[in-house]
C-alpha cells in the first residue's frame, strides 16, 4: 500500500518517538556513572543504547602537527557541519607523543584539547572512537611515538621513495624502532615501551570510562611488522614474476626487474598495470598471508591483549577496536583473533576496524583505483568479520585529497559499504571541507539506526530502498538520514511491505538535511521502504 509523505504532524506516539530518538545524547538521560548507556557490539552489529542497530558513518579527524600540540586544526563549527552531512561518528586521532612527551609524564593540556573535541561531538550528536595514530612509528619520522620511545639504535632514516609509506621498506630506523617495540625493549626509565603504551591507553580509558559519546578505542593505527615488512618484498616480487611468466611467457619480468621498477615512480606504474588483472593480483598477495598472519599471532595479538588488559582494569563499557596488520589494507587476509578477558572468556565488547585502500593510494593514480581490487579487499575484510563474529567499521578509506576524477571511485566504495552493511570513516576531514566533487557521493541517504535487523539498503541516483525486520513488541524508530529532506515535496515514500507512518525531522531550519523517522510496528515483521527521488540527487 502506498503512503505519500505529507507534512501532517502525527502526535502522540510519533512525537514521543521523535523526542527519544533525536534528542542529543547529552539530554537522553541523567549523566551519572550508574545510569550511563553505551553503544555496544552484538555479533556483527553495533547497537545504540536503546538496542537499535547502528550504521556508523563519518570521517577521520587527526592532527599530526607537533608544533600545535596536535590540536587546533578543527572547530566546533566543523562538527556541526559533519552532522549536517549525515555523519554520526568521528574517528578522532590521539598521538602518543602528545599524550606522553616524557616517560611517565601525561600531558594534561593535550587531553583537555581532546576533551573539548569530544564535547563538540556530543553537542552535535556524534559518536567518537579514539584512534592511537601513527605513521612510520614516530614523530621523528612522521607521527606517533615520542622520541624517547623510538628505539632506532641510531640507524639511518631513508625515505626517498615516491610514496611516503615506502619508508617502511627503505628506512632501517623505522624498521628497528618497530622491532624494538614488538619485543617490548626498555626505555631509558627501565620500563618496556609497550608497557608505557598500554599504560597511556589505561589513562585514556580511565578518563572516558563514563563518557557515552566515546564508543571505543582503536588500539593502534596500521600496525607494521618492522624488518619483517622489508623481508616480504622478495615474496611479492617472486610470486608476481612467477604469475607473469605463466601469463606472459618468456617475455615476462624477472624478480630483479620487478624490484628495480618498483623503486622508480615512472616504472612503478607499469607494475601496477600488471596488477590490474585481479587473478594476478590475488595470486600475488595471497603469498603474503602466512608471513603476516604469523606476525599477527606472535607479536600483534599479544600486544593487543596487553593493551586490552590495561584498559579493562578501568573500563569494561567501551568497544575495543582492532585493526589488521597494514598489509591487509590491500587485501592480505588477516589472522587476528578475538580478545579475551582475564577469566579466559571472549571479551564481549569488540569491533573489527580494518582499513581499505587500493595499492594506487597516494600515487598519481590514486583517484582511479581498480574496482575489482577494491572488491577483493572488501570481500576479505567481510570474511574476516564473519570469522571473528564482530561488527565491521572500515576505519580508513579514501585519501583522495580533492582529486577531480575520484567520484566514480567514491560511489563504488559506498556501494561496497551498502553491500556489507558495515560502518566507515573517510580519510580525512580537511579533504571534505573543501567540498570536492565526490562529496555528493559521501553525503547520501542511509539508515542511521534500525529497529530490529537491517537486511539491505541501497541508494541510486533516483531512489533509496531499505529492508529491515522488526521483532514483535520492540519500541523505537528506524531513522534514515536524508540530505534532501528539505525538498520532501519532490519525494514519495512507499512502504511495499509492512505499512507505516513516517515524519521528517529537519536538522537545522533553513537547510535541506534531515531525518525520516519511522516508528516501529507493535506486531513486528519485515518492512520495506522505497523513496523515489525526483531530480534531487
Amino acid at each position: 500500500m502506498k503512503y505519500v509523505l505529507t507534512n501532517i504532524l502525527w502526535l502522540g506516539i510519533l512525537g514521543a518517538v521523535l523526542q527519544a530518538c533525536l534528542t542529543p545524547q547529552s539530554e537522553k538521560e541523567e549523566k551519572t556513572a550508574e545510569t550511563e548507556k553505551f553503544v555496544t557490539s552484538q555479533g556483527q552489529k553495533f547497537l545504540d543504547p536503546e538496542g537499535q542497530q547502528l550504521i556508523l558513518h563519518g570521517v577521520n579527524v587527526v592532527n599530526k602537527e607537533a608544533s600545535t600540540n596536535y590540536l587546533g586544526h578543527v572547530s566546533k563549527a566543523d562538527f556541526q557541519q559533519f552532522k549536517q552531512w549525515g555523519f554520526n561518528c568521528i574517528r578522532l586521532g590521539v598521538i602518543w607523543d602528545g599524550l606522553e612527551p616524557e616517560p611517565g609524564l601525561i600531558n594534561e593540556a593535550y587531553l583537555k584539547g581532546i576533551d573539548e573535541q569530544i564535547a563538540w561531538a556530543k553537542e552535535a550528536g556524534l559518536y567518537v572512537f579514539l584512534d592511537m595514530h601513527q605513521d612510520l612509528f614516530s614523530q621523528k619520522f612522521a607521527d606517533g611515538a615520542p622520541a624517547w620511545a623510538t628505539l632506532d639504535e641510531g640507524k639511518p632514516h631513508i625515505a626517498d621513495g615516491p610514496v611516503w609509506s615506502d619508508a617502511y621498506f627503505t628506512s632501517p630506523a623505522v624498521q628497528t624502532a618497530f622491532d624494538n617495540f614488538w619485543i617490548n625493549a626498555k626505555a631509558s626509565d627501565g620500563v618496556g615501551v609497550q608497557d608505557h603504551y598500554a599504560n597511556v591507553w589505561k589513562k585514556i580509558a580511565q578518563r572516558y570510562a563514563n563518557e557515552p559519546t566515546v564508543i571505543g578505542y582503536d588500539l593502534m593505527n596500521e600496525p607494521v611488522s618492522g624488518s619483517l615488512y622489508l623481508q616480504s618484498m622478495p615474496f611479492i616480487a617472486a610470486r608476481l614474476a612467477e604469475v607473469l611468466h605463466e601469463t606472459d611467457g618468456e617475455g615476462s619480468w624477472s624478480v630483479e626487474q620487478i624490484g628495480q621498477m618498483w623503486s622508480s615512480p615512472e616504472q612503478r606504474v607499469q607494475v601496477l598495470q600488471k596488477l590490474n588483472d585481479i587473478e594476478v593480483y590475488a595470486a600475488t598477495i595471497d603469498t603474503l598471508n602466512h608471513v603476516f598472519q604469523a606476525f599477527e599471532k606472535e607479536k600483534l595479538m599479544p600486544f593487543y591483549q596487553k593493551v586490552a588488559n590495561a584498559i579493562r582494569e578501568v573500563d569494561n563499557k567501551h568497544i575495543l577496536f582492532m585493526e589488521t596488520n597494514i598489509n591487509s589494507n590491500m587485501g592480505v587476509l588477516t589472522g587476528i583473533e578475538p580478545l579475551m578477558t582475564g577469566k579466559g572468556m571472549r571479551d564481549p565488547q569488540q569491533g573489527y576496524a580494518p582499513h581499505a585502500y587500493d595499492i594506487v593510494v597516494d600515487t598519481d593514480l590514486g583517484g582511479t583505483p581498480t574496482f575489482e581490487r577494491v572488491e577483493l579487499i572488501m570481500q576479505h575484510h567481510y570474511q574476516s568479520s564473519q570469522r571473528l563474529n564482530m561488527p565491521m567499521l572500515v576505519g580508513e578509506w579514501g585519501a583522495f585529497y580533492g582529486t577531480s576524477n575520484a567520484l566514480p571511485a567514491v560511489s563504488h566504495m559506498m556501494k561496497e559499504f551498502e553491500k556489507y552493511l558495515c560502518g566507515n570513516t573517510y580519510w580525512e576531514y580537511s579533504d571534505l571541507l573543501n567540498e570536492p566533487t565526490y562529496l555528493s557521493a559521501i553525503i547520501r541517504p542511509y539508515p542511521m539506526q534500525t529497529v530490529g535487523n537491517l537486511l539491505a539498503y541501497r541508494t541510486d541516483s533516483n531512489s533509496f530502498s531499505c529492508i529491515w525486520e522488526e521483532p514483535e513488541g520492540q519500541t523505537g524508530a528506524t531513522v534514515i538520514y536524508l540530505p534532501f529532506a528539505g525538498q520532501i515535496e519532490n519525494t514519495e515514500v512507499v512502504f511495499t511491505t509492512g505499512k507505516g507512518i513516517s515524519e521528517v525531522k529537519m536538522i537545522e531550519p533553513g537547510r535541506p538535511e534531515g531525518y525520516l523517522v519511522i516508528p516501529s510496528l507493535s506486531q513486528g515483521g519485515k518492512r520495506e521502504l522505497n523513496i523515489r527521488l525526483r531530480n534531487v540527487l
